[in-house]
């Protein structure tokens, strides 16, 4: 049954971020699509460790305040436009970015870098709330036998591939992933999917190092109990390719000094204002390439076709599933990182 409000307009309940630090679920009048736009029911939206910058008021230029949180998500089409009416009832995913289309950066096919955008979750109400409205051609429908829950991972998997792709990860390739959170884990993935001969990931936490195994790393490397660089050393691993996916700066500062001379190294995590202390001079004697990759550009097909052959697992990363209505302690949970690697709400159960 819809919800309606005092005037009898349909409403939902909605994660809203006022401001810095001022958070709460709000009644609001449930979105009315455009003529280009669907409206979906959503049924699982995730937290994502941007949000916290959000929430904290540390990325003015992004956020655009009130706005509805979350941009990792899944739902199921209720209104499309009269030409795409097949989608209603389809289970979706859809790009989170709406850029202008006409700029240099979206006319060469790199709309993640178009000055006009917008995000859901950003500067566009977001996910955390019962339903929202996107573009109907950003819409991906999901094939038979992917999951809701697992395709709610779909944007980071995105996030993911395309550093997969930046950093021109291929088959023989020997990778280190620096980072087992979420990004890490899925970088993990991409990167055996791309034919990566050897993928080993480092992080602080056993039980993350322990799922990177389980998801299959070569080798685990933890590095609250030693250094990584002698540890690299003494067991004579030189990676071609770092994935920086912490968003620590000390970590992509080690990066350059982990990769072999020539290699790449792919920047994938967020740093905010923080600042790295590295020696340029390692970059240019070395021969080393940086790369950096923001938004899963290009890469939705590809990130909903690595769910529908399992060769990509985004259920593991999934620690903790919460109602709506938690969504205060979905984010301490996720903040403290206990135990923790992925936390998702769950909207409206399907």
């Amino acid at each position: 049954m819809t919800a309606r409000g005092p005037s009898g307009e349909p409403v939902m309940r909605a994660v809203v971020v006022h401001g810095p630090h001022r958070m709460a679920l709000d009644e609001r009048p449930r979105p009315v699509p455009r003529p280009d736009q669907v409206l979906v029911q959503v049924r699982y939206s995730a937290c994502c460790a941007t949000d916290f910058d959000v929430i904290d008021g540390t990325m003015p230029d992004q956020a655009r305040y009130p706005i509805v949180l979350g941009h990792e998500w899944s739902g199921e089409v209720v209104e499309a436009p009269r030409d795409q009416a097949d989608l209603v009832g389809r289970a979706v995913v859809a790009d989170n970015l709406v850029t202008c289309g006409r700029c240099p950066a979206c006319l060469a096919g790199r709309p993640n870098l178009c000055p006009h955008m917008d995000e859901l979750g950003f500067s566009l109400d977001g996910a955390h709330a019962d339903y929202l409205v996107t573009l109907a051609r950003s819409v991906r429908v999901l094939p038979a036998g992917v999951s809701l829950q697992a395709a709610a991972l779909t944007e980071p998997l995105g996030v993911a591939l395309y550093g997969t792709r930046r950093a021109r990860v291929g088959l023989g390739d020997r990778v280190l992933v620096l980072g087992a959170g979420p990004i890490g884990l899925l970088a993990l993935q991409t990167c055996l999917a791309a034919g990566a001969r050897e993928v080993w990931q480092a992080d602080r936490k056993a039980e993350r190092l322990a799922l990177a195994r389980r998801l299959g790393a070569a080798a685990t490397l933890d590095i609250s109990r030693e250094e990584l660089l002698p540890a690299l050393a003494r067991d004579g691993l030189a990676p071609d390719v770092v994935l920086e996916c912490s968003g620590s700066p000390e970590a992509f500062a080690t990066a350059i000094k982990a990769v072999r001379p020539g290699g790449r190294v792919g920047v994938l995590g967020y740093y905010a204002d923080e600042l790295a202390q590295i020696r340029p001079s390692d970059i240019m004697m070395r021969d080393l390439e940086v790369i950096g990759a923001v938004c899963p550009t290009g890469a939705w097909d590809a990130a909903v076709g690595l769910l529908a052959t399992g060769r990509v697992d985004t259920e593991a990363l999934i620690t903790h599933v919460l109602p709506l209505e938690r969504f205060e302690e979905a984010y301490a949970v996720a903040r403290s990182g206990d135990g923790a690697v992925k936390v998702v709400l769950e909207v409206s159960p399907p």
